[in-house]
């Protein structure tokens, strides 16, 4: 699976510059690592090396190695930069020291008694944690992942097991 950071929106000046949209799953480490990677579409990654970025607003410029000159920085735009899911598991991957969004997409959550809740079909990346959006049939439920919720994360199974605070799981009137 590959998981996107950014999305490549423009070049930028002569040299081969091209402007980054960095989204939910970004992580600045990867860029300097060996495990970027560069799609357009549903075409095979490919292995991309960063060789300089600066910061402009809510945006990066990056320099990429082998693209020289603008044309070739225009025929980059509309690729995203991510990496692959399972290099996440190398020793040597750049991980954050919290689980990265993506762990959670598509993971069946349950309560720790076995009750099922639902699938999450989506991570909001909020200032202050995750929350999980985790649907089931018609209802939907918010669920923060913070210690006091969150109980064990088994990738392999795609289980996640919560403890329900009061109030967490209770229907709206």
């Amino acid at each position: 699976m590959f998981v996107t950071m950014g999305e490549i929106v423009r070049a930028v000046g002569l040299r081969g510059e091209v402007k980054l949209l960095p989204e939910g799953d970004f992580l600045a480490e990867v860029l300097d690592s060996g495990y970027l990677r560069c799609r357009r579409g549903d075409d095979p990654p490919r292995r991309i090396q960063v060789s300089s970025l600066r910061a402009k607003g809510e945006t990066l410029i990056l320099k990429l190695e082998g693209v020289e000159g603008r044309d070739a920085a225009e025929a980059m735009v509309g690729e995203f930069l991510g990496f692959i899911a399972e290099d996440y598991d190398r020793p040597d991957f750049p991980r954050p020291e919290e689980p990265h969004p993506f762990l959670y997409h598509g993971l069946t959550v349950v309560t720790e008694t076995g009750e099922e809740i639902g699938r999450v079909e989506g991570v909001k990346v909020l200032p202050a944690n995750l929350v999980l959006e985790v649907r089931q049939e018609d209802r939907e439920y918010l669920i923060p992942v913070i210690p006091p919720v969150v109980r064990s994360l088994d990738r392999e199974a795609q289980r996640l097991v919560i403890h329900p605070l009061p109030g967490l799981l209770d229907e709206e009137d």
